[in-house]
């Protein structure tokens, strides 16, 4: 049988490669926003619901590490997964570069981590290469938006 904290992982990885398989913009490797949509449109309240559930499994996954049932790993990719989420929200090239910002601070951190598990012999170097790539990703996107709002 599977511990709750496997199925979370479960689906915070599954959450994690629907926003990168789906989410992505062929600009940028990020979503752009989501200006175009009013308020009151049924995308925008999907996306908000989306977001919720997000933020709920963040949070999830950060009791579950405090526990010791959790990985540090998947505490990051739900809070990347989260910050998504608020991404696809965003309406202003302000928006966007802030969230960005926390965005790139992450795989900052994942990067780190993976660095340090590597030296550690816990993961196989390629895992700390794909790190460094998510952040490279991240701090394109950041300076796209920087210089579209411009």
């Amino acid at each position: 049988m599977f511990t709750s904290s496997s199925r979370l992982a479960g689906i915070v990885l599954t959450l994690v490669l629907f926003l990168v398989a789906g989410g992505r913009r062929a600009s940028s490797g990020l979503p752009q926003g989501n200006a175009a949509q009013p308020e009151d449109s049924p995308v925008k309240k999907l996306l908000k619901e989306r977001l919720t559930i997000l933020r709920e499994i963040a949070v999830s996954a950060e009791k579950d590490f405090r526990g010791g049932a959790e990985q540090y790993k998947g505490v990051l990719e739900a809070k990347r997964a989260a910050l998504m989420g608020e991404l696809d929200l965003s309406d202003t090239d302000k928006e966007r570069i802030a969230i960005l910002e926390k965005i790139v601070a992450l795989a900052k951190m994942q990067e780190e981590h993976a660095v340090k598990l590597v030296k550690g012999g816990q993961i196989p170097k390629r895992d700390a290469l794909k790190a460094t790539v998510s952040r490279l990703e991240a701090e394109i996107a950041l300076e796209r938006a920087k210089a579209k709002a411009k």
